[in-house]
């Protein structure tokens, strides 16, 4: 049953809120009732609607926003060597985090486990906000594809595995449980940040953007593909232990 339905989906031959023909009957005043079904076939619908109702809307987001994911490309590439983009650009390399003294004793392998377990702990408490910030410029941003764009970033973290569990998977890997990292008391400068961040996402959308996605979230890859080597080779992470930095690589 689970295979033709999803078939179904994948072939566009059903479609989100299509009923399910034969399978219940509709008793008037007395509401509708599965038709003939074993228990374990009631038992399978249970266990995989949810997997279906989730293909069929990924099938109809990924339908709706090819168009404006395509007009988006055409007006990023038109941006590209504009006197705007490249101020902007010039502005975060300037105080680019992969050029901080932290990052070359990372790299160079010269940090501890503990240490990388408390970079991790306070890394969570900026991560485990920054949808809410997106959030609250969502909400306050009036163009429609910057809309798009914050909510395919609010989704990318928070559905499927969170980022904050991957990262949460990594202080665990350097000796840090998760009910540490969670409750663990910001340093000055961490709470430095995380209330900059605030205060930025409650300012105007142009400003609250060039902040927090150029400003900051711009520079992770760069960071990132710096810091990911050096915890296979020098410090001895497996692939999955740092799957946080690896999937932010990519995905930012």
């Amino acid at each position: 049953m689970y295979g033709a339905l999803r078939q179904a989906i994948l072939d566009r031959t059903f479609d989100p809120g299509e009923p399910l023909d034969h399978l219940v009957r509709v008793v008037p005043k007395k509401g509708a009732f599965v038709r003939s079904l074993s228990h374990d076939e009631i038992r399978d619908l249970y266990q995989v609607r949810e997997e279906l109702e989730a293909l069929a809307a990924g099938r109809q987001h990924e339908a709706l926003a090819s168009p404006r994911a395509d007009a988006r490309q055409t007006e990023e590439a038109g941006m590209a060597d504009s006197p705007f983009r490249t101020k902007l650009q010039a502005a975060v390399n300037a105080r680019h985090s992969r050029l901080n003294p932290f990052t070359d004793k990372w790299v160079r392998g010269e940090l501890t486990r503990a240490q990388l377990g408390s970079w991790a702990a306070q890394h969570y408490q900026y991560v485990s906000q920054f949808p809410r910030w997106c959030a609250t410029v969502y909400g306050r941003c009036t163009d429609p594809d910057a809309r798009d764009f914050l909510l395919e970033n609010i989704i990318e973290e928070e559905s499927g595995t969170k980022h904050v569990d991957l990262l949460i998977r990594f202080a665990e890997a350097c000796g840090v449980a998760r009910a540490e990292v969670e409750s663990r008391q910001q340093l000055p400068t961490t709470r430095g940040l995380t209330a900059w961040c605030f205060e930025m996402s409650h300012q105007p959308f142009h400003v609250a953007a060039a902040g927090l996605l150029v400003g900051l979230e711009s520079q992770v890859p760069g960071i990132y593909q710096r810091n990911l080597p050096p915890l296979k080779t020098h410090y001895g992470f497996t692939d999955r232990e740092v799957e946080f930095f690896a999937i932010h690589i990519e995905a930012d």
